[in-house]
Parts: structure tokens; sequence; C-alpha cells
């Protein structure tokens, strides 16, 4: 990969971090870093992934709490079954939502991406940090034994199986499921085989196509720019100031960290 040289300024303005100037990808290695905003985002993953997670097999009054049950056209939202025709209940969410997302934009950034995105929580809260339990972090010395290798897809292929019974209970509901665990695929060939292809697209996702999900699939994280202003608050590199590589002298005035939390 063409990365910059040495008397070559990085253009950190255009040119995002994670491509080179051919286009090509660098790998992002990112360290788990513990601090008060790693334990307040751990704090909030854990009741979120266990919301993701469980919504599709909790039954409220006999009914499932979330389904989109496109076979009989109907669903259900905290027990409560809506047809084609409430669609109205539908549009009126919907402005709501879109108007509660550009404020909440305009106030805080990209809370939604760091803090509540099902992609961002389980990268960073459950496959990143087996992959940095079993492999190690970046500049782990060595070369990683194959077998840690293998033991780590392991683990990844069991956690894609159960995202993707979550996934495909959405459309199906709980009980072609024997134990929430096995999907009856002699009662649901056509669950069975969504079931295959979001499996295979949630172990492609996490497992390698990562970050790139982000900055080119995702068309939030594309317009969400748009509603951005200058009092909005931004996590971003000040180029000017910098960051010292090495150890600092205790008079050093530069700050050892190379991000900010400021008012654009």
């Amino acid at each position: 990969m063409a990365d910059t040289t040495p008397n070559e300024k990085p253009d950190y303005k255009s040119v995002l971090a994670s491509v080179d100037k051919e286009g090509r990808r660098r790998w992002v290695e990112a360290r788990i870093v513990w601090g008060r905003w790693r334990r307040w985002r751990s704090a909030l993953a854990i009741p979120l992934i266990a919301f993701y997670c469980a919504i599709p097999f909790v039954m409220i009054g006999g009914k499932p709490a979330f389904q989109l049950d496109i076979a009989t056209r109907k669903f259900y939202l905290a027990g409560v079954v809506f047809w084609p025709q409430d669609l109205t209940y539908f549009v009126i969410l919907a402005l709501l939502g879109i108007v509660g997302t550009l404020l909440t934009v305009a106030l805080l950034g990209r809370v939604f991406c760091g803090w509540f995105c099902p992609h961002n929580v389980f990268l960073e809260m459950v496959f990143r940090p087996v992959e940095h339990l079993i492999l190690g972090g970046p500049g782990n010395p060595g070369k990683t034994p194959a077998w840690r290798a293998a033991l780590m897809w392991f683990v990844f292929v069991l956690i894609a199986g159960g995202l993707a019974n979550a996934g495909t209970a959405i459309f199906i509901g709980a009980d072609a499921f024997h134990a929430y665990v096995l999907l009856d695929w002699a009662a649901h060939p056509y669950a069975t085989g969504f079931w295959g292809i979001l499996f295979v697209c949630i172990l492609f996702n996490f497992g390698w196509f990562r970050d790139q999900t982000c900055t080119i699939v995702c068309p939030y994280g594309r317009f969400q720019t748009a509603m951005l202003d200058s009092h909005t608050l931004t996590v971003a590199y000040d180029a000017k100031r910098g960051e010292p590589r090495g150890h600092l002298a205790r008079a050093d005035a530069r700050a050892a960290s190379s991000f900010e939390l400021r008012a654009s």
C-alpha cells in the first residue's frame, strides 16, 4: 500500500485515513483505549446488544414485540398489530424521526454513529474485542499463529449465526426456531435461504469490510454531513496543533492527545 513519504504532508481534509492516494484500502488496526468515554459506551452497549438480539423473540400479550410479517402483510410493534391501511401512522412517525435526527445531529454531531448504530456497537464492542483477545492488539510482535486466526473466525461464525437468527426472526417470528437457536429449515425453506444470505453478509461485514460500511455503503453517514453547522460538537484532529510522537518532556506545552472534543 502506498503511504505518504516522510517529506509529504498527509491531506487530512480531502483523503480518508483508511484510503491511500490510489484509492486502495489501508487496514485500520484500532486500539482499545480504556477511559471514561469507553466505559460509558460499554455500559450503554450492553443493553443495546441485548435489545437488538432479543427484541425479535420477545412476546407482549401473546404477540411479537417487533416483527415485520411480509407474508401476511402485518407489522407488530410493542404487541400491537398494524395493517397496510395504517400507513398514516408510520408517515407521522417517520417525520418525527427525521426532525429528531436533524436536531440531534445539529447539536451533538455523529452521536448516533458512535453510540447507537448497531453496526458500530457490534463491531467495536463485540467483534473487535474478540479479535484483540485472541490475536492480540495492534503492534503485537511476531506472526499470528494459524490456530489463533482459525479460532477467531470460528468465534466470528458463532456470533454471526446468532445475529442472523435475530435478523431472520424479525420477518418470520420466533416460532420458526427450535429453542430460539436452530431454524426449522424443512418448514421454512425460503427463510433458511434468507438466513444463509444474512449470515454471509454479517460475517463478511464484521470480519473484513468493517469501517468501509460507514464510508462507502451507509447512506446516513453520507448525508448527515449536510446537517452539521458551526455549533455542532465534533471530534476532530487538529492539524495545526498536531501530535508529537514519542515521549514528551514535562515542559512540552503541546497536548499528547491527537483528538479533542470541540465546537467546530
